[in-house]
């Protein structure tokens, strides 16, 4: 999912797992009900048939990618460990 939404590709994917904290629906892709092959079929039409929204979602897509950086990320971990390990 990360791999597609930084190189601006919008992602239909099953809300399961950790999938919905990356994707925002119907902004960076299309999450479809868990299992349900129906509304999955339904976000893919939703882009295929509609290049605007594909378009909007790729320029969203590489922008809440960069959230997901390699220093940002970094920054988070030594962040999150500073607070668990300096406060105990």
């Amino acid at each position: 999912v990360l791999e597609a939404l930084s190189c601006g590709v919008p992602v239909v994917a099953f809300r399961t797992g950790g999938i919905p904290e990356l994707i925002d629906h119907m902004e960076t892709g299309y999450l479809a009900k868990y299992r349900d092959v129906d509304d999955m079929t339904k976000g893919l039409i939703a882009f295929i048939d509609n290049p605007s929204l594909i378009n909007r979602a790729s320029r969203n897509a590489l922008v809440s990618s960069t959230k997901y950086s390699f220093e940002r990320m970094a920054d988070e971990y030594i962040k999150l460990y500073t607070e668990f390990f300096v406060s105990k």
